[in-house]
Formats: structure tokens, C-alpha cells, sequence
């Protein structure tokens, strides 16, 4: 008991406060899990983001007429991982705002989008996250 190893009374503590309950939603990353409580302010998926903006980054270089290899050396990633991002670019611009408030599905995960097709039409993109 919490009690007892902080030297404090038994009968000091009031058991209706002990126990509480709330909506939760579970997000998963990895091996890692978080449980979001319902009412508290939700915190982003900075990996998720950071990977859009990184997505952006190597989209403009590529259009900048820089080559895969040039920007493997200047950002100092693998081409597959550069290639992997870059899809993620093309978002509707509505997915990156909910990423960027957390309101995205608890499953729009940076592995999720890597693992799927995402379709390049924003309509379709938005249907598919509807779903998950």
C-alpha cells in the first residue's frame, strides 16, 4: 500500500478517492502503447509529424533536381527510407492538420502509412482513414 511506504495513516486516506473511471482511447506505436483519458488535452504524434515535414523536405529537394543519392549524403538517410517518406508528401492537407491536433484515428501511425497503400487522391485517402 501507498500508504505504508510513505509513512502515512491508514485511516488518513479516503478510499473514494483511491478508485476513478473515464473513457480512454489506446494508441499504439511499436511496442509502445499510451493510454489517452478522455477530457485531458491530447498530446500529437511528434513522430508522425516530424516524418510529414521530413516528407516535405525531400520532396522539394527531388524537385529541386537534387538526386536520391545527394540527399541520402546532405540528410544522412538510407534512399529506401527517403523513398518510403516521400509518399508521405502528399497527404490531404486535412490528414496533416488533424495530425497536427491529434484528432487524426488513434491507428495513423508513421509505420501504419509506410505498411499501406495510400491512394493519391485526397477523397480516397480520407475514406480509407474514415475506416480505420
Amino acid at each position: 500500500m501507498v500508504a505504508k511506504h510513505l509513512g502515512g495513516a491508514l485511516e488518513r486516506i479516503n478510499s473514494d478517492l483511491l478508485v476513478f473511471s473515464s473513457e480512454f482511447q489506446q494508441r499504439k506505436r511499436g511496442v509502445e502503447t499510451k493510454l489517452i483519458l478522455a477530457g485531458l488535452a491530447a498530446q500529437r504524434d511528434e513522430v508522425l509529424f516530424k516524418n510529414i515535414a521530413r516528407a516535405h523536405r525531400y520532396f522539394a529537394l527531388v524537385w529541386s533536381d537534387q538526386t536520391y543519392a545527394e540527399i541520402t549524403i546532405e540528410e544522412g538517410v538510407s534512399k529506401d527510407r527517403i523513398q518510403k517518406l516521400i509518399g508521405l508528401a502528399f497527404l490531404a492537407p486535412d490528414a496533416i492538420r488533424d495530425v497536427y491536433e491529434d484528432s487524426r484515428p488513434t491507428s495513423l501511425t508513421t509505420e501504419w502509412l509506410l505498411r499501406h497503400a495510400v491512394p493519391a487522391i485526397w477523397h480516397d485517402q480520407r475514406e480509407m482513414f474514415r475506416h480505420l
